[in-house]
């Protein structure tokens, strides 16, 4: 989310009045503190802003809620983006777009997952160009297996970015869920070709041998996806996942696959 953070300097205003010139200074100045992961004292100065009396007070409580993202004060995070929300129509629609996708993205690490739904919508519909709420509100809508809808927003998402990994890894999941496996095998390679490290490309890839009745290949997904990189905070709930798969479905085939994945 540090990307959603950092976003929130895109979405400035270059304001000539000399009216916003304290509000600008203190604004940039606690992006440089987020920039640096120093999360408490950027909070401190973008208090500061919102205790100014003028109508960037928006952009003070975006930046603070990303701010709370990050350090996992959830509850908190939606507080900020409510009081965005509450005055809406005082904020461009690209703001906007933003404080819903930060909304959403809050509400799933909480499990709220129908507003999340919704969030990522509302986003789509303030930047019809927001490609992290159509690659978001993709994954959102596999999770509660409505596939066609999902493919609909990927394919909008990758008209977007033609190389975006997660785009296409998401689509590939759909596919999957409609039974179209040739399809998902081709967004699966393309995907793949973007980015080899992606430990939800290899669990896809898993659900594509399974729903072909391949479990050596199946179980060989498993113990690459295991064998990827999880430093990002959003797979530790996967990895779980995949050791779980790993024990009650490949355990049987470790012997048989160990000398293939040490290679890997």
């Amino acid at each position: 989310m540090k990307n959603t953070l950092i976003s929130l300097i895109l979405c400035a205003f270059i304001f000539s009045s000399c009216s916003y010139g304290k509000s600008i200074g203190l604004y940039r100045k606690g992006l440089k503190k987020a920039e640096m992961e120093q999360y408490h004292e950027a909070i401190e100065i973008f208090n500061e802003g919102i205790s100014l009396d003028n109508n960037l007070k928006f952009l003070f409580h975006e930046a603070k809620a990303g701010c709370l993202f990050e350090l996992k004060e959830y509850n908190s995070t939606l507080k900020e983006l409510e009081i965005c929300i509450k005055n809406k129509d005082e904020i461009p629609d690209r703001n906007l777009s933003q404080i819903y996708f930060l909304k959403g993205t809050t509400e799933g690490q909480i499990g709220q997952n129908d507003l999340e739904i919704e969030s990522f919508k509302k986003s789509i519909f303030y930047n019809s160009e927001n490609i992290g709420s159509y690659i978001s509100l993709g994954y959102n809508l596999n999770n509660i297996e409505e596939y066609e809808e999902a493919i609909e927003v990927l394919n909008k998402a990758i008209e977007l970015d033609p190389e975006s990994s997660f785009a296409f890894n998401n689509r590939a999941q759909s596919k999957i869920g409609i039974g179209n496996l040739k399809g998902a095998e081709k967004d699966l390679e393309v995907a793949f070709s973007f980015n080899n490290n992606n430990p939800y490309i290899f669990y896809n890839k898993y659900l594509l041998f399974k729903a072909q009745n391949e479990s050596e290949k199946a179980c060989e997904m498993i113990n690459k996806a295991l064998r990827t990189d999880f430093e990002h905070a959003d797979y530790v709930n996967l990895k779980i996942k995949l050791i779980a798969i790993s024990i009650a479905e490949c355990n049987f085939l470790n012997g048989n696959l160990k000398e293939k994945t040490e290679t890997l």
